[in-house]
């Protein structure tokens, strides 16, 4: 009878799919959303995320802040400088100023009696600053580059694989320098290693900048807003770069982003990856994903008053999907992969939890076809289930969710459309059941399911279902003792679920 309990196992991966964890936290859902349950079985947890697409682009406008010194400023005060930083502040010797370069004066302490330091101030003294570990121009602070993953070229601190005649360079540069009018000789420095098309860039978003009234905005806040409205693409043409060719590459960047870590302080690692997977997609991909988001936002502005609502993912799903208004806009950001919708929900059931870049690995592989239909099933759910718009982690939400699904609930369809959109074997219900019935393990429970026609996995969903009907036992976790002679009998049983069990082992492959 031990046959029975393989089984009855095999049956549940079978109707549904491999087990992704139980209760509210299955499957790898990181957005605090009741989970999809899979399968009519409630004698496991069978969970895959619920809104992974929405997650996806999940990830609000481009930060405008890059990091300290990155930000654009006018060329002419080089807007936004920073100064030596805490604990790097030079004292000025009482006698400078007297046009002698006196004793404990230096190019450091004082430049105007002893000339200023072509390169970069290290602990009070002046160094050549072309070290990696002491870079920098014009007196300025020296600047740890390696600390930075960045090396030191033409004493300014930057990427490896960044132009030093760029618009992106020359910020970088102009922002390591001393406030003005200390730093004027520095800024100057760094403008003479503009290229033409690197000036041009500086120019245009300047321009921009002032002509639309960005730089006269007293907060942070309202000048990223001015920037966003009126300068992104001047922008974006400064701050792109060469690693993300597309916007798929760039979405995978971005949602591989760690959560900030609270022990950190004064590092907010979400915002410093989010920003450094922007500035290094190309100028393309930047805009690609600017316009998705621009279209997405516009479309549900209403719906989106609290992005982080179950309102505002359902309108994303719907303007990004098929037929919808920024469907466009979501091909350019998206490459689709071959599988269909019951493959996405199995890959994602094998995600461990929290794993993001998994998620989004299983959607990469996935069809057009296949998103679409797995996102309608939390749409249908979502519209079942109200009290998951204002209560998503209430247990009634909970209930709600997972009845949804079940047999006989009102997504039910969806959910076997889904399951339905996957390439059939060529096997017959019999050949399937005896697979099953020799199999060591899941997986090979699995692969035999698999292997069966469309019309051998219908036959053997509704034997499996008819006897797992007619046993309770077999609905507990772990199933009852009586659960294997259960099945045996109702198998066997005319008034219960033989004719099921005869259809299957009559669907046979021609001698």
């Amino acid at each position: 009878m031990k046959r029975w309990m393989v089984f009855v196992i095999a049956t549940a991966a079978a109707t549904a799919v491999a087990c992704g964890g139980g209760g509210g936290g299955g499957g790898g859902d990181t957005t605090g959303k009741p989970d999809v349950i899979v399968g009519g079985d409630t004698s496991q947890d069978h969970y895959v995320p619920p809104d992974t697409k929405v997650e996806v682009y999940d990830i609000g406008p481009p930060p405008i802040d890059h990091g300290p010194g990155t930000d654009p400023g006018p060329v002419e005060d080089n807007g936004g400088v920073v100064d030596n930083g805490p604990g790097n502040d030079i004292q000025v010797p009482p006698g400078c100023g007297d046009q002698t370069c006196g004793a404990g004066e230096n190019q450091c302490n004082c430049p105007q009696d002893c000339g200023a330091c072509a390169g970069c101030c290290d602990a009070g003294q002046c160094v050549a600053g072309t070290d990696n570990a002491a870079c920098g121009s014009g007196g300025a602070a020296c600047q740890n580059c390696t600390a930075q993953s960045m090396t030191c070229q033409n004493q300014a601190c930057l990427p490896s694989e960044i132009d030093e005649g760029s618009c992106k360079a020359y910020y970088l540069c102009a922002n390591a320098c001393p406030p003005l009018p200390q730093g004027q000789a520095c800024v100057q420095e760094c403008q003479s290693k503009l290229s033409p098309q690197g000036m041009q860039d500086v120019q245009n978003l300047q321009n921009c900048l002032q002509q639309n009234g960005c730089l006269d905005k007293p907060t942070d806040e309202e000048f990223a807003k001015c920037l966003e409205d009126y300068c992104i693409e001047p922008y974006f043409h400064c701050f792109s770069g060469n690693l993300y060719q597309s916007c798929s590459a760039l979405l995978d960047c971005l949602v591989a982003c760690p959560e900030d870590n609270p022990t950190t302080q004064n590092v907010n690692e979400q915002n410093e990856c989010i920003g450094n997977c922007w500035s290094e997609a190309t100028f393309d991909a930047q805009m690609d994903l600017q316009n998705l988001i621009n279209c997405a936002n516009q479309q549900c502005a209403s719906q989106c008053a609290n992005p982080q609502s179950a309102e505002c993912n359902t309108c994303w799903n719907q303007v990004l999907g098929p037929g919808g208004a920024c469907e466009s806009y979501n091909d350019k950001c998206t490459e689709y992969g071959p599988e269909g919708c019951y493959y996405l929900l199995t890959c994602l059931n094998g995600c461990p939890q929290g794993d993001k870049q998994c998620q989004q690995n299983c959607v990469n592989q996935t069809s057009k076809n296949g998103l679409a239909l797995y996102n309608a099933i939390y749409d249908c759910i979502m519209q079942a289930c109200p009290v998951c718009n204002t209560q998503p982690d209430s247990p009634d939400c909970d209930t709600c969710f997972q009845a949804a699904q079940q047999q006989g609930g009102a997504c039910a369809g969806a959910l076997q459309t889904c399951m339905d959109d996957r390439p059939y074997g060529d096997k017959k219900c019999g050949e399937v059941f005896q697979c099953v019935m020799a199999c060591p393990d899941q997986q090979c429970v699995q692969d035999c399911f698999l292997s069966g026609t469309k019309t051998a996995n219908d036959l053997y969903d509704a034997m499996i279902t008819c006897a797992l009907d007619a046993c309770p036992s077999c609905s507990t976790n772990p199933p009852g003792e009586d659960c294997n002679t259960c099945i045996d009998s109702a198998l066997q049983d005319a008034a219960k679920c033989k004719t099921q069990y005869d259809a299957c082992q009559a669907d046979q492959a021609a001698q």
